[in-house]
């Protein structure tokens, strides 16, 4: 009878080991979310943070573009000049940027920042998102049920040829987006819309707050010697104006005075011919079309990176 015991426990511990085994291994050879670099099916879930991190290492580039999904939405290979890498997230902060700057900046000939109107740093600052691998960071990408549901859903849809949610250049691929938001559904837009508004309204921020993330970033890139130019992005319309005629325009004002105090080049589009809302998706006003995007930055600000860069971006 022991001896019987000793081989059922003997075979189960054989399987078990074999079945972590298995999983890890079909994690780390499809390695859904590319955070090893070994992904080459694509990237299907989620997983700007750690597909970035790794592309960005390996994509040949010269220019990085950041910021948040409005950012995210641009391709970068329509952009003029130089071959840009799109480093921007879906919910990205500033503090992310300061991170992945610190992390990945290092010899390029321009940095663009996209910076959301009144946005700013967080206190206490968070958890270091590109810090290097962690042993517990490996086992949690490769001995995970949830990492085999998402290598099952890439090995499908590379089979199925589906578009992947971004390509190497960090671009993410908007044919779904359009498929969902490029839609007229006036009630819902003017819901969203009412919803930014009240947003707009409440927003209250002490002068100086926040501010110490952007004041890293402009240190880090002078140090590195690394041209920069940063830009406020456009909003809606609709928003556009609702916030010109607030009583709380004048917070965004002092915001906005900071930010280019750190960024004496700053560029604002929150107002102006880049609003309208031909330029934004039809049932989502908070993100603009990727060709707006594209025109926005090739028209407007690559142009005047050489009056706007060198002596002030570069003394030290």
């Amino acid at each position: 009878m022991k001896s019987a015991a000793r081989q059922y426990t003997l075979r189960t511990l054989v399987l078990t080991i074999s079945l972590v085994a298995a999983v890890g291994g079909l994690n780390l050879v499809v390695d859904p979310y590319d955070y090893f670099g070994l992904n080459k099916l694509g990237v299907y879930i989620s997983a700007e943070r750690e597909a970035k991190a790794s592309l960005v290492r390996t994509q040949p580039h010269e220019a990085l573009l950041l910021g948040n999904s409005k950012a995210a939405m641009i391709p970068a290979g329509p952009l003029h000049g130089y071959r840009f890498f799109n480093a921007a997230f879906g919910g990205g902060t500033v503090d992310e940027m300061e991170q992945f700057i610190r992390r990945f900046a290092r010899s390029e000939k321009l940095v663009v920042l996209s910076v959301d109107l009144g946005h700013y740093g967080a206190h206490p600052s968070p958890p270091d998102h590109f810090a290097p691998w962690q042993p517990a960071d490996v086992i949690g990408k490769t001995l995970n049920f949830k990492t085999l549901e998402y290598s099952f859903r890439t090995i499908g849809s590379y089979f199925q040829h589906a578009p992947p949610h971004l390509i190497a250049d960090g671009s993410f691929v908007s044919d779904r987006w359009f498929e969902l938001y490029d839609l007229d559904r006036p009630e819902e837009l003017r819901w969203r819309l009412e919803n930014m508004k009240r947003g707009l309204d409440s927003y209250d921020r002490a002068p100086g707050t926040g501010m110490e993330p952007l004041m890293r970033i402009a240190q880090i890139l002078r140090e590195r010697r690394i041209p920069s130019v940063a830009f406020i992005p456009p909003i809606h319309e609709a928003l556009s104006r609702h916030l010109l005629a607030s009583t709380n325009y004048a917070r965004y004002q002092l915001w906005k005075q900071e930010l280019q105090a750190i960024f004496p080049g700053l560029l604002d589009f929150s107002t102006g011919p880049w609003t309208r809302a031909s330029n934004f998706f039809k049932n989502d006003p908070v993100h603009f079309k990727p060709q707006a995007g594209v025109d926005l930055i090739n028209q407007e600000i690559l142009p005047r990176v050489p009056e706007l860069g060198a002596p002030a971006n570069l003394t030290p």
